[in-house]
């Protein structure tokens, strides 16, 4: 029993090593996506905390995620700060509707990881 909780403590202390080791923000929320697809988020509940403090000071700097012209990036992060409660408009996905502002504009997609994100993004509404 020992063996498995130094073995769990290590692991838990890996995990946190990784969120230091994180190139930039991006990396650091795919981190978190995927920590909160296991269903460990509430192991590391200060660092998701914490990373997520820093991206809306980010995105009140205007020079945070959603700035970015990135379908991929811009779903996740708004996926993750709703996840966590956060209010974040939909508003910013109006950078890649068409011209006429009724659906997504295909040539601004240029990779398939960006809807599958938007898609997982569309499930977390406001009232």
């Amino acid at each position: 029993e020992e063996g498995y909780r130094s073995r769990a403590e290590k692991l838990k202390n890996d995990v946190k090593q990784m969120f230091l080791e994180a190139a930039d923000l991006l990396a650091k929320l795919e981190l978190i996506d995927r920590i909160c697809k296991l269903g460990l988020s509430y192991l590391f509940e200060e660092k998701i905390r914490e990373v997520l403090v820093d991206t809306v000071a980010f995105l009140k700097n205007d020079t945070g995620c959603l700035q970015v012209k990135d379908l991929y990036a811009t779903a996740l992060c708004f996926k993750l700060l709703r996840q966590h409660g956060y209010e974040i408009s939909q508003d910013v996905f109006l950078d890649f509707m068409d011209e006429t502002g009724t659906t997504f504009s295909t040539s601004k997609c240029t990779d398939i990881k960006g809807p599958i994100e938007l898609c997982e993004a569309s499930q977390l509404a406001l009232e």
